[in-house]
C-alpha cells in the first residue's frame, strides 16, 4: 500500500511542479491516500445465460487510485471524436439510422466479444494510448501526465477476497472508472487496424456501417454471411486474447435495447425500422405508486419511459402497443387510472421529431419554496387530484351503464387538457386502454 501511495505522490508532485496539473487537480488526485478502502472482488451472476456464468467485478469506489482513474478517463474521452465506430448509447444509433439509407441487398449483423475487459493486454493498451497521444498531440495538453497515471492505475490492481489479498496480473480491472473508456478507445484502434487491411486484402470487406458499444458491435454490410465470417476471423487474428465469440446475421436483429429490422420503409427508400426490444425475463418491476419517492420522481420516470418509447420506435403502431402495455403494467404497480391518464396525455408520438432533435437535459425538479408556499402547493395538488377523480366517477351518474371499473378512459392527443370516456364501441385507430 505504501508503495502505491508513494508512486502516486511522486507522479502527481512531479507533474505539478512541471505545470501539468493545478493545485485543485493535485488535491483531488491525492484525496484518498489517507482514507481508503481496498477494492473487494465479487461476482455478478448472469442468470439469463445458459448455462449461468459470472462477471468478475473489483469494486474500487474508495480506492487510493479512484480519483486518478476518474481523472484519466475524463481526458481520454476527448479522443472519442477521432473514431467513427464508438457508440455512446442506443439513442445515438437511433438518430444515425433515422438519417441513413442503405442498399436493398444489405444485411444486418451483430458481434459479441468474449470477456473483453479481462482479455485486453495492459501493456498493449498503454502503448496504444501513447501512440494516440503522439498522433493527436493537440487533443490533451498534459499527455505525459495522463499516461503516467494510466500506467499506475492499471498496474496497481490490488483487491481483497475472503480476507486475502490478490493482484490482477492480466487484463483490465472490471470496476475501475477508466475501464470502459479505455476499452472503447483500444477497440476502436483495433478496428482502424483491420480497416487498413481491407486495402491489401480484396476479400476483406469493411461494413457499410459499423458501430460498437464497448463489447457489443452492430454492422450493416452488402456482403453475404461468408464475408462476415471472414471479417470476424481476420479481427480475431489481430490480438491473441481479444476474440469475437458470438455473432448474429439476418434481416432483423436485437441489439442492446433495440430491435432493428428491414420493414416496409427499407424496401421503399432504404431506411431501417426500429422498435424497443424487451426481454421475456423482464418483470417490469416499476416503482409502485404508493412508494415513498417524491412525486416528481414518479412523474419523471413515467414521462421518461414514454419519451424513450417515442424516440426508439420508428413506427407509430409499435409505440401505441408499448404505451398500452406500459399503462397496464403501471396499473399492476398500483397506479390509479386517472393519474396515468393525466401523465400519459403529456407525451404523444407527434412529438417524435422534437424529442429526437432536442438535447435531453435534466429537468429542474426541485424549487426553493417557503413553508407557506409548499403547504399551498400540496393543497392545490390534492384538490386537483380529487376533482379529477370525481369527474371520472361522475360518468356513472350520467350513464348507468358506465362505471369507473369498466369504462375505457381515452385522452385526445390533439387537446391534452380534454378527456372523454367512451364504452367499448371504439372507432378504429383510437388508442385505448382498459383498466
Amino acid at each position: 500500500m505504501a508503495k502505491i501511495i508513494g508512486k502516486l505522490r511522486f507522479t502527481v508532485n512531479h507533474h505539478f511542479y512541471l505545470g501539468n496539473c493545478s493545485q485543485k487537480e493535485k488535491d483531488f488526485l491525492l484525496s484518498n491516500i489517507s482514507n481508503y478502502t481496498i477494492p473487494h472482488f465479487y461476482i455478478i451472476w448472469k442468470i439469463l445465460k445458459n448455462p449461468p456464468v459470472g462477471r468478475p467485478i473489483v469494486a474500487g469506489y474508495k480506492w487510493i487510485l479512484t480519483p486518478a482513474s476518474i481523472f484519466v478517463g475524463h481526458y481520454l474521452k476527448e479522443f472519442y471524436s477521432k473514431f467513427d465506430s464508438i457508440l455512446n448509447d442506443s439513442l445515438s444509433l437511433v438518430k444515425l439510422l433515422e438519417n441513413s439509407r442503405f442498399d436493398v441487398n444489405s444485411f444486418l449483423f451483430t458481434i459479441d466479444f468474449k470477456s473483453l475487459y479481462t482479455n485486453i493486454p495492459v501493456e498493449d493498451a498503454i502503448n496504444s494510448i501513447k501512440k494516440l497521444c503522439f498522433d493527436f498531440q493537440n487533443v490533451i495538453p498534459n499527455a505525459h501526465f495522463i499516461i503516467d497515471l494510466l500506467d499506475l492505475v492499471l498496474n496497481s490492481s490490488l483487491m481483497v477476497f475472503d480476507g486475502e489479498f490478490f493482484q490482477q496480473i492480466f487484463g483490465l480491472i472490471m470496476g475501475t472508472n477508466i475501464a470502459p473508456i479505455l476499452t472503447n478507445i483500444y477497440m476502436a484502434m483495433l478496428e482502424n487496424e483491420l480497416k487498413m487491411k481491407c486495402i491489401t486484402d480484396p476479400k476483406l470487406i469493411w461494413p457499410n456501417l459499423f458501430k460498437r458499444f464497448i463489447d457489443d458491435g452492430f454492422g450493416i454490410t452488402k456482403g453475404n454471411r461468408d464475408d462476415v465470417i471472414y471479417w470476424i476471423e481476420k479481427f480475431n487474428e489481430l490480438r491473441a486474447t481479444v476474440k469475437i465469440d458470438k455473432y448474429n446475421w439476418g434481416n432483423a436483429l436485437e441489439y442492446m435495447d433495440l430491435f432493428i429490422y428491414k420493414g416496409d420503409s427499407f424496401y421503399r427508400d432504404g431506411k431501417l425500422s426500429i422498435s424497443i426490444h424487451q426481454k421475456e425475463t423482464n418483470k417490469f418491476m416499476y416503482i409502485p405508486y404508493r412508494s415513498f419517492h417524491q412525486k416528481h420522481t414518479i412523474k419523471n420516470y413515467v414521462w421518461g419511459e414514454l419519451k424513450r418509447y417515442v424516440r426508439y420506435n420508428t413506427e407509430e403502431k409499435n409505440f401505441s402497443k408499448l404505451k398500452t402495455r406500459f399503462f397496464l403494467r403501471l396499473r399492476n404497480r398500483g397506479f390509479r387510472k386517472y393519474v396515468l391518464i393525466k401523465l400519459f396525455q403529456h407525451v404523444t408520438y407527434a412529438q417524435r421529431n422534437k424529442l429526437l432533435n432536442s438535447n435531453t437535459t435534466l429537468p429542474i425538479v426541485c424549487n426553493q419554496l417557503t413553508l407557506q408556499e409548499a403547504e399551498l402547493k400540496i393543497i392545490q395538488e390534492g384538490e386537483e387530484t380529487f376533482n379529477l377523480s370525481k369527474g371520472v366517477e361522475a360518468l356513472s351518474l350520467v350513464d348507468p351503464q358506465i362505471s369507473t371499473d369498466n369504462a375505457i378512459v381515452l385522452f385526445n392527443s390533439n387537446n391534452s387538457d380534454k378527456m372523454r370516456s367512451e364504452t367499448k364501441g371504439l372507432q378504429p385507430g383510437i388508442n385505448s386502454t382498459k383498466g
